[in-house]
């Protein structure tokens, strides 16, 4: 069984968590996406429009639940979160926590306008 590392990248007011076995590798293929700009997930369009050049991942827990606890800290994070979708774990509870998301996405843009 390996231990899994639950992690977390702050860009000012805003959070993205992710989980890994090998943190180095893991940090290092951030970088390498976020440095090379093809990727347009939001982790990396937030660091580009902040001029962040370097990502640094900080260890919140090292466990073996690691969907359930990464999966709380997305649907809980009080900072904005930049997670694209939560941890899936069956298809059913994958599409209900994509409408909720799609909803507050949307929420989000009617109060902007």
């Amino acid at each position: 069984m390996y231990i899994m590392f639950v992690y977390c990248i702050y860009l000012e007011d805003f959070v993205y968590y992710g989980s890994t076995i090998h943190l180095r590798k893991r940090q290092a293929l951030h970088n390498s996406r976020l440095r090379l700009g093809r990727s347009k997930a939001k982790l990396y369009e937030k660091a580009r429009e902040l001029g962040i050049e370097q990502l640094e991942l900080i260890v919140l827990f090292e466990c073996d639940n690691y969907q359930e606890v990464e999966h709380e800290l997305i649907l809980n994070a009080k900072n904005d979160c930049l997670n694209m979708c939560a941890v899936r774990r069956d298809r059913e509870r994958s599409l209900r926590l994509h409408r909720e998301a799609q909803q507050r996405y949307l929420l989000k843009i009617k109060s902007k306008n």
